[in-house]
């Protein structure tokens, strides 16, 4: 299995709310699909915790529109 990338402990397949999920028993973070890009995004408490290709397509976005990070 995948090891969580908040806490590094490894992660199960659950099921939340009639799908499988790949969630840390160790922090509750869980993984999911940004519904917007289709990317991958973890959830925890209901908040996104981690995006990492959202924030570099922001980024890409925030360059190109002013010219410096």
């Amino acid at each position: 299995m995948i090891k969580c990338p908040l806490c590094k402990a490894e992660t199960k397949i659950v099921i939340m709310e009639g799908e499988k999920v790949v969630q840390c028993h160790s922090c509750g973070a869980f993984k999911d699909i940004n519904p917007n890009s289709g990317n991958i995004v973890w959830m925890k408490n209901g908040r996104v915790v981690l995006a990492e290709e959202d924030v570099k397509e922001q980024r890409k976005k925030h360059f190109k529109r002013y010219g410096f990070n």
